[in-house]
């Protein structure tokens, strides 16, 4: 023991005795939840099972409940509500941990626990502290009963993470797997791009850097407190990303994977973990019986309020513990750990005007049949509301909301059964998605600028579209909001071979009420490609913006494509429809067309036959896809086919957008202008419509549209 440890074991048990009495008389004081004897609370570490007791270590500031330097924290219990206080695990008492003990992980192994934490070090001078002046240290603590700490050890330096990072690089998370163990790391990199490290090492000391997880482009500026967990085959990425647009003042969610995290994988769409208020840095841990529970954070760092338990020399807590599983379709799903049920009392309906006398803690099941207000003790309400299916939080009690206001969760949208009728489907999961956006995103994930042009409604739905679009790498900055009417809906189902059904809400929708004067011409003088479909034609003002941009591209010389992506629930009749698309496939250069459409536009189910009905107006390439047997290229001149790899389909939702987006993609990589169209040749056809098969065939093993389609490396 040295001499700053010696001290700190006296001083924090003195700190805590002097608070107790002032911070028991606060009557914000929680009965069920991990919260600091005194002074500040932050990130939940450590999480494991020993034994029958559960062990939560949390970072832990006593001397100042606004912060001040980090210790560990550490709690334990048998049933995950009733929590006894142990003395504090770890101390910042060495030099590579001086400036505080920062968050971390536990590997419980033969009897022996190993805490892997980050040791912080402000070396003194003038510095930012970002890109220099900062020790983020890779720590390691090790004990034998869980209480007395062995010894502390520096496995790692700044000097040991790859080139190109910040100094800030933090927050281990370990676990064993296949007789390895593995660590991922929140990066930030010099060029403010958020990122996971993935190391390995053989013996839990020597680690060896193997993969670095990210976005094709930045997602926030720094991903904090990584968790790399795996549920009934399906592997998971939970991040804290500092950065992003989002509710709170920094977000928290997950990234479902796709592939080898050790070598390659891809991310999908980032889904967020928790949509209220003061959610961060959450951890996981898998307990003995197979269940993966995890803790978050009930704080937010760098929040521009102060709670009122400050006054009484504390702050935050940690949740209550969740249990995760998943849907099979990406998405996590959480629930209570079944411990709390023992807490439950009798259950009441309360009749509509109906003033119900609870605990401070209680369940509320809700199957609304249209909207509806709860109010919750006079300063709190919780309201649905059918019209954009969205439940809101928000306090009306200022006093009560010490600075918070509301915060907006959507319902439900995608279906958590496949291989049904869309009948049996029980419910929905949120995933954003659309032709044109899908075609955007192809392109962006193989490196080209894609920008979408629309309008979404002011409500949580266009929100959360334009924030998903944007950490997808689309230009999002030409989306226009609107709150004359709702974003468009479109509820999918999945049959058992991956194909799917839809239904459509928007009557009218934002997007329809896009108008000419909103479409900013001055865009085409530097675009490749204008792409649309047939969705957006249907009389309104849009079908009257599609005019304004294509004759704004005709002028640029932009190649314009046209793929009718037929969706007849969308359209009064049949035959307006056919009439729509005949329409305005002379405007196109491009013209993508499945074989599930080709009778119904021209007559016939021969490619061949077909030709000369589709090679009108401007058109000189015509993309003819046949799913499963593979897809054809034809100019006036030239024929191409190329035949697919069979694969097993779980989803086909965007896979003929994924089509077109890589072979706009591959047109634009060889410089392909409008002119060079009608001289393309039969090898080059072969050739690109390959590489869009092989992209499409990677997309249509993997849940969802966009986060299913793979960038060049993958291919």
């Amino acid at each position: 023991m040295n001499a700053l440890q010696r001290d700190l074991k006296r001083l924090v048990p003195m700190v805590e005795t002097a608070g107790a009495a002032r911070a028991a008389a606060d009557p914000h004081r929680q009965k069920l939840h991990v919260q600091p004897p005194v002074g500040w609370l932050n990130d939940p570490n450590g999480l494991c099972q020993i034994g029958d007791e559960y062990h939560v270590f949390y970072q832990y500031g006593p001397f100042d409940p606004t912060g001040g330097v980090k210790h560990w924290g550490h709690v334990r219990s048998r049933d995950l509500f009733h929590w006894e206080r142990l003395p504090v695990m770890l101390y910042p008492d060495e030099p590579f941990d001086c400036h505080g003990v920062y968050s971390g992980s536990a590997l419980v192994e033969d009897g022996m626990l190993y805490l892997y934490y980050t040791g912080n070090v402000k070396h003194p001078g003038e510095y930012d502290y970002i890109k220099q002046g900062r020790g983020h240290n890779v720590c390691l603590a090790t004990s034998r009963d869980a209480i007395h700490l062995d010894n502390k050890r520096c496995l790692m330096y700044n000097q040991d993470y790859p080139a190109g990072l910040t100094c800030h690089v933090r927050d281990p998370k370990v676990f064993a797997l296949d007789g390895r163990y593995y660590m991922v790391l929140g990066a930030r990199t010099l060029d403010d791009h958020g990122e996971v490290l993935v190391f390995e090492s053989a013996d839990k000391l020597h680690w060896n850097h193997i993969n670095t997880i990210t976005t094709p482009k930045a997602f926030g500026y720094m991903w904090e407190c990584p968790d790399l967990f795996e549920l009934d085959g399906q592997w998971f990425l939970a991040v804290s990303p500092q950065g992003i647009a989002c509710q709170n003042v920094y977000g928290c969610g997950y990234f479902a994977l796709q592939g080898d995290w050790r070598t390659d994988c891809t991310l999908s769409e980032f889904h967020a973990l928790d949509d209220g208020f003061d959610y961060y840095a959450p951890q996981s841990f898998a307990a003995a019986d197979g269940r993966r529970i995890q803790f978050g954070w009930m704080g937010m760092p760098d929040a521009d309020y102060t709670n009122p338990t400050v006054e009484y020399g504390w702050q935050h807590c940690l949740t209550l513990p969740r249990v995760l599983t998943q849907d099979g379709n990406g998405c996590l799903l959480q629930a209570p750990a079944a411990e709390l049920n023992a807490l439950r009392g009798e259950a009441r309906q309360p009749a509509d005007g109906e003033t119900v006398e609870t605990d401070p803690c209680f369940d509320l099941t809700a199957s609304p049949a249209g909207d509806f207000v709860l109010t919750i003790a006079n300063g709190l309400t919780l309201t649905y509301t059918e019209a954009d299916r969205t439940c809101t939080l928000r306090f009306t009690d200022a006093a009560i909301a010490a600075g918070r206001t509301e915060r907006k969760a959507l319902i439900d949208m995608i279906p958590s059964k496949t291989g049904c009728s869309f009948a049996e489907v029980p419910s929905f999961s949120p995933r954003v998605g659309g032709a044109p956006a899908n075609v955007c995103g192809a392109y962006a994930r193989l490196g080209g600028d894609s920008a979408l042009l629309t309008q979404l409604g002011d409500d949580p739905f266009g929100h959360k579209i334009i924030d998903e679009l944007a950490a997808c790498g689309i230009d999002t900055s030409h989306i226009c909001l609107t709150d004359k009417a709702n974003t468009a809906l479109a509820f999918v189902s999945l049959e058992a071979d991956g194909n799917r059904t839809f239904s459509f809400y928007r009557k009218p929708s934002a997007d329809l009420l896009y108008a000419p004067e909103q479409v900013d011409t001055s865009l085409f003088a530097n675009a490749y490609a204008l792409h649309f479909c047939s969705v957006a034609l249907v009389e309104s003002p849009m079908r009257e913006a599609h005019k304004t941009a294509i004759a704004a591209a005709r002028s640029a010389g932009t190649i314009i494509d046209f793929d009718p992506n037929l969706r007849f629930p969308l359209w009064p009749d049949r035959d307006a429809l056919r009439r729509t698309v005949l329409e305005f496939l002379p405007l196109a250069d491009v013209v993508k067309i499945s074989d599930e459409e080709l009778e119904f536009l021209t007559g016939t189910s021969d490619i061949e036959a077909a030709l000369p009905s589709l090679f009108v107006g401007h058109v000189q390439l015509v993309l003819y896809t046949c799913g499963s047997a593979g897809a054809h290229a034809y100019t006036r001149t030239a024929h191409g086919f190329s035949a697919s790899k069979p694969v097993k389909a779980v989803d086909t939702t965007g896979a003929g957008d994924g089509f077109i987006g890589s072979f706009l993609w591959q047109l634009h990589k060889n410089g392909v202008d409008r002119a060079a169209l009608p001289a393309l040749q039969a090898d080059q056809l072969n050739q690109w419509l390959d590489f869009s098969n092989r992209f499409c065939g990677y997309s249509v093993q993997r849940y969802g549209a966009i986060d299913s389609y793979p960038t060049i490396d993958q291919l």
